[in-house]
């Protein structure tokens, strides 16, 4: 967690003299070669290639967590009750199987561990029962495979908005409403994965608050946007399939633990709903549990006298039979939900009147 603490200062601008002296010029020489890519595929001298199917795509502008995943199994959710099958793809960061075409879930099946698929795509796989998920770094290609396998009515792609490879009939951008660019620099010296003239491309914006965060207030942006807030669900345990309300964290000690890209995001969310984490345990993204991991974490909860251990659900799809709690939590849109659902099923609907 160090070199991500490092990073977050430095991001906030609360860096030493000799971090700047030396992260500006990589991120400089990074910026102008996503200026240069940008423009050749602005002006067309770099292809893009048309599925024979609608294309979602799901992204945001700065590295870390921004909320896609979630937003991602809600739109899915969306089209599926609408009666179309939609088809999930995701590069499968982290997993094994990274590098080629990997159908993760099929029909009401999970077919590969989060080792291989990843951890979001697992995840997702676990949320969406009945709908396809394939992973892969070629979009196009894992696009293709989805389309000639499953024949899904639209393809939903997760964090695409830089694939640009991959052309899209609807390109959704997640922005966080709370410090959305950082420091405004791009990588290393900030968070930003292009400069923020890129949201142009955008056809919907939404931005992504947290818990309790205030509402923002956004003018001037001629693009549709939205404001959605990540909530809290309910809680389950994996290994038996009993869920509680929330109402059943308030006056909890609580042991906690998370390996995600804001752990202390967890914690405030606890905190929100009436529990009190006596013992907080931090992990790197993506960390890939032991069993000494497990036996350590359940000690440090009985020496903190903790009523219950629990992990958010991108952790626990790591963890095989978890036997404590997992805070289950689901994306809201604030504000135009019906309107946003139109934007989701026109676009299909549009699709198809013209193939």
């Amino acid at each position: 967690m160090r070199g991500r603490t490092f990073l977050a200062r430095c991001w906030e601008e609360r860096t030493p003299g000799y971090a700047n002296l030396l992260l500006f010029p990589l991120s400089f020489l990074y910026e102008m070669a996503v200026r240069i890519r940008n423009y050749l595929y602005d002006r067309g001298h770099l292809p893009t290639y048309r599925l024979p199917c609608p294309v979602i795509s799901i992204g945001n502008l700065t590295v870390g967590g921004t909320g896609k995943t979630p937003l991602t199994v809600m739109v899915a959710r969306i089209v599926k009750e609408a009666g179309y099958l939609p088809a999930i793809i995701s590069r499968g960061y982290k997993g094994k199987g990274e590098k080629g075409v990997n159908i993760v879930a099929a029909e009401e099946e999970i077919l590969l561990p989060p080792s291989v698929a990843g951890d979001e795509p697992a995840l997702m796989a676990s949320k969406l029962r009945g709908i396809p998920v394939l992973t892969g770094h070629d979009r196009v290609k894992v696009g293709e495979i989805a389309v000639k396998t499953f024949s899904p009515d639209c393809l939903i792609c997760d964090d695409t908005f830089q694939h640009r490879r991959l052309h899209r009939d609807l390109d959704i951008l997640l922005i966080r409403a709370k410090h959305p660019f950082g420091n405004g620099r791009l990588l290393p010296a900030g968070p930003l994965r292009e400069p923020k003239e890129a949201m142009n491309r955008a056809n919907v914006i939404i931005f992504t608050l947290k818990g309790e965060e205030p509402f923002p207030t956004f003018t001037d942006l001629p693009t549709p946007n939205f404001i959605a807030r990540l909530e809290a669900k309910d809680l389950f345990i994996p290994s038996t399939g009993e869920s509680r309300p929330l109402s059943f964290l308030a006056g909890k000690r609580v042991c906690a633990f998370a390996g995600i890209a804001e752990p202390a995001s967890f914690a405030r969310t606890l905190r929100e709903q009436g529990a009190e984490p006596v013992s907080f345990l931090p992990f790197p993204d993506h960390y890939p549990y032991t069993t000494k991991d497990m036996k350590k974490i359940e000690a440090i909860a009985e020496e903190a006298r903790a009523d219950i251990i629990c992990t958010t659900e991108k952790d626990a799809v790591r963890i095989s039979d978890f036997p404590h709690f997992v805070l289950r939590t689901e994306m809201k849109i604030r504000k135009g939900k019906d309107r946003f659902t139109e934007l989701i099923l026109s676009t299909i609907r549009t699709w198809k009147r013209y193939h």
